[in-house]
């Protein structure tokens, strides 16, 4: 059954990489059991399957465009997860390809960088310096 895993010549130079198709195998595997087959004392020994109902709304093929108020400046951030700003760029985040950052000045110098209503990084354009929100430091890590 797990012929096919032999490791590659790719695999052979990083040991690892031959696991990962292999945790893959088993998770599916597990995955069956748990949620068909094995009841759960939580859900008076009914499986998860067998109460699982699928959500009544849909998802969208596409969602609305972020709008933000007249007084904002808007970029988008670029593949990188970069935004243009006065010829620099600024790291954002790359989960935010694509997408429209909304940008508010405020009366200190600084802009605050919003991603819909959530503020995502301060831009402190006097120093040139972006403090992404809830980043951490290389010390927290």
């Amino acid at each position: 059954m797990l012929r096919h895993l032999q490791p590659t010549a790719a695999q052979q130079h990083a040991p690892w990489a031959f696991f990962v198709p292999l945790s893959h195998h088993f998770s599916l595997v597990n995955k069956a059991g748990y949620n068909d087959e094995r009841p759960h004392e939580a859900l008076g020994q009914e499986t998860p399957a067998s109460l699982y109902l699928p959500s009544e709304r849909t998802m969208p093929n596409a969602l609305e465009a972020l709008c933000y108020p007249d007084r904002f400046e808007t970029r988008r951030v670029n593949r990188h997860g970069q935004v243009r700003w006065r010829g620099e760029q600024y790291f954002v985040s790359e989960t935010l390809r694509g997408q429209t950052l909304g940008l508010d000045f405020q009366d200190c110098g600084d802009w605050n960088i919003y991603f819909g209503p959530c503020l995502v990084a301060i831009l402190d354009e006097q120093h040139g310096r972006l403090r992404r929100i809830g980043a951490r430091t290389r010390r927290q890590r």
